[in-house]
């Protein structure tokens, strides 16, 4: 069954959101996290019963120190930050100096299909972070290869599953899953459901290092986290048969050309229009991060341009569903601790994070690689010259002569 093409109606519609910050602070006095817990709880209105995730740094003994890192779920607006902070300052002195140390932006794709999105989300993604891809599920044991096949990769996701790309601990890490429920005051709620990409950002990898410059922030640099390729029209079923069974046929990497030189994408894809909604999902979350809250400000409650692809009214509202995750405090990243986690050795040599979201990195497509040794084997052939040419062009086409890209260190 080939992949099929999406209809891209104004059924289709894209927002970004903020999924969380975490912010790294500094009080005047030596306290502990509890005492950090209770005044981040008391300003940001959270249940007794709810503890918003709190770290702390280089403790002694008893428990005290005077840096903490606060994890805030769905912040709207950089205006409500600073706020939050400084009310928090006024139970609790702050020294001034404070940083964003951490971050998880996320896209959700509202559609008719959200599984066959998500699978689309993946395998036609542009830059993913790291060649450590899987499967996972909460309480199904150990992870898995990403399936090849489009159909398989749908089956999955509907079950349950998920995917991660990266080590929680790198950078850089990616989840896709389709999204269903959510965590409010500690209850799971039913919301409306959609394919959800999220990237999480740290350290070297965040665009923004001072609280000036997260001010003046614009989420559309990150678009390249999210952009999408998409198979031609009209493909031979040949390419069709081998972009299915290609992982990530989208990817961005080298590609040796066989009349010389390289090309960084498949001959068998082209730009997704998708781009251009998933661009102005961002630029919306650009215009609310700016909002004062005052006369003229983006409700809460709607994302300007809806960011559908074929927009008829710029300025049409939808309504913002329950966006926010779980507040409660986790022992997992709290403690450091969870007997049913693993743990992952990356190709650096250094300890990875403990997670059922974590596995030692998996080849998840093996078929490429023999596909490449097949091609360049017939290729060395004298009679391969005399063959028809367009046997070398549909197998060139998606596949490619291509050594193992070096790691890439800038998107577009």
């Amino acid at each position: 069954m080939f992949i099929r093409k999406m209809d891209y109606t104004n059924s289709l519609h894209c927002r970004a959101v903020v999924d969380w910050i975490e912010v790294e602070i500094q009080t005047i006095n030596a306290t502990n996290f509890q005492t950090v817990q209770r005044a981040f709880g008391k300003v940001l209105n959270l249940p007794e019963s709810i503890n918003i995730w709190v770290k702390a740094h280089d403790a002694n003994e008893g428990g005290g120190t005077c840096r903490f890192s606060v994890r805030i779920q769905d912040v709207t607006r950089y205006y409500d930050l600073e706020k939050w902070l400084i009310n928090v300052s006024a139970m609790l002195p702050l020294s001034e100096s404070w940083l964003i140390s951490k971050m998880e932006l996320a896209l959700d794709v509202y559609c008719d299909d959200q599984e066959a999105m998500t699978a689309r989300l993946y395998k036609f993604m542009a830059n993913p972070v790291s060649d450590n891809r899987r499967m996972y599920h909460e309480g199904r044991g150990t992870p898995k290869a990403v399936p090849r096949h489009f159909d398989s990769i749908e089956r999955h996701l509907s079950e349950g599953w998920q995917i991660a790309i990266g080590n929680k601990t790198d950078n850089e890490y990616q989840h896709l899953y389709v999204k269903d429920t959510d965590t409010q005051d500690g209850q799971r709620h039913k919301v409306e459901k959609r394919a959800r990409l999220e990237i999480r950002l740290s350290g070297a990898a965040l665009p923004y290092q001072t609280p000036e410059e997260w001010q003046q922030c614009k989420f559309e640099r990150m678009a390249a986290y999210f952009k999408q390729r998409q198979l031609k029209d009209n493909l031979d079923p040949l390419i069709q048969t081998l972009a299915e069974a290609t992982d990530q046929i989208g990817e961005r990497k080298t590609r040796n050309r066989r009349e010389g030189g390289t090309r960084q994408y498949s001959k068998a894809t082209k730009a997704d229009p998708i781009n251009g909604a998933i661009r102005q999902a961002l630029r919306d979350l650009s215009k609310r991060w700016a909002s004062t809250g005052k006369r003229g400000r983006v409700a809460k409650s709607a994302c300007g341009n809806s960011g559908r692809i074929n927009e008829q009214n710029p300025h049409e509202q939808r309504k913002q569903v329950a966006d926010s995750n779980n507040y409660i405090y986790e022992q997992e990243e709290q403690q450091g601790k969870d007997n049913q986690e693993q743990h992952i050795q990356g190709n650096n040599g250094r300890n990875r994070e403990q997670s059922a979201e974590s596995a030692k990195p998996i080849q998840t497509d093996p078929t490429r690689s023999a596909l490449d040794d097949l091609i360049q084997s017939y290729e060395a052939t004298p009679e391969a010259k005399n063959e028809h040419n367009r046997i070398d062009e549909l197998m060139g086409a998606v596949v490619g002569a291509a050594d193992s890209p070096p790691h890439q260190t800038s998107k577009s």
